[in-house]
């Protein structure tokens, strides 16, 4: 998995997220509604409303909000003060001689976490858009299947982090 441990990759791919995200909006917008359901229930009922500029800022915001934390993130995590980090074990982990390498770990893995959310923002969107487009569809059952899939990878990537920073066996005895 040496792809996955790059951080020039992994915000590779966060740029071709975003990416796809522009040609998302710039595809779609002529054929949206010009007041668009921008609000759900859980039965998948529209019950809020606003322009297609608005709901497009909204999405460009977010977005970039999505950028700026897990790219800055992912760059300043080695510049964070140690009482700022929350990690198991980290007297161990940010020792000098293991410091670098749990920096490095962790900047490339909360890139991954960031396109993970970036992913799951353009598939929310895209149900939004689709929604609007076939007024009979509801789409309840989509966001909640996007949902248990942002939820699993969040699961799965907490999982490798208390993994990855659980202390040697050697240091237990």
């Amino acid at each position: 998995m040496q792809i996955m441990q790059s951080r020039t990759t992994a915000i590779c791919v966060f740029c071709g997220i975003l990416l796809v995200a522009v040609a998302h909006s710039v595809y779609y917008y002529p054929m949206l509604p010009a007041m668009m359901a921008s609000h759900f229930d859980l039965e998948g009922q529209a019950n809020g409303w606003a322009s297609k500029s608005e709901c497009m800022v909204v999405y460009a915001v977010i977005a970039g909000f999505i950028g700026v934390l897990f790219v800055g993130l992912s760059l300043a995590i080695n510049k964070t003060p140690t009482w700022m980090l929350n990690m198991p074990h980290k007297d161990y982990w940010l020792a000098p001689e293991r410091q670098e390498e749990s920096y490095r770990w962790l900047s490339v893995s909360m890139m991954w976490i960031g396109n993970a959310t970036m992913a799951m923002l353009v598939v929310c969107m895209e149900i939004v858009f689709r929604a609007n487009l076939w007024p009979a569809w509801k789409p309840g059952t989509a966001f909640l299947v996007t949902l248990c899939c942002y939820m699993t990878v969040v699961l799965v990537w907490t999982g490798l982090v208390l993994y990855r920073f659980r202390l040697p066996k050697e240091t237990l005895k």
